[in-house]
């Protein structure tokens, strides 16, 4: 029989498993609950037709954008997966980003 995890535990088995797996992902989306927070740090979704991902991109990053992440927009993002673990909920840890299709001209 297995041994019995903790949640902490098994949040921190998870985020080893999805940061170690996922250290550079570009995902394609339309940004949706754009939310710009006085830090300097944006939070947002990444959407498609079927599924949807929280994102964030910390101050540092964000200041090195080219151009404004606003609602509805559809774009090339690039970051990494990691685990919140205090809520056992992951997200794209965003490096940078770019406008998608006609949008990137």
């Amino acid at each position: 029989m297995a041994s019995t995890l903790s949640v902490s535990g098994l949040n921190e088995q998870i985020k080893i498993l999805l940061e170690t797996s996922f250290e550079f992902v570009s995902v394609e989306g339309e940004l949706s609950r754009v939310t710009k927070h006085g830090s300097g740090h944006i939070y947002f979704t990444l959407k498609d037709n079927e599924s949807a991902i929280k994102c964030v991109m910390f101050k540092g990053n964000a200041a090195r954008l080219k151009f404004s992440l606003e609602e509805g927009a559809h774009i090339i993002l690039h970051g990494a997966l990691s685990l919140y673990k205090p809520r056992g909920e992951y997200q794209i840890n965003a490096f940078s980003a770019e406008p998608y299709g006609a949008g990137a001209l």
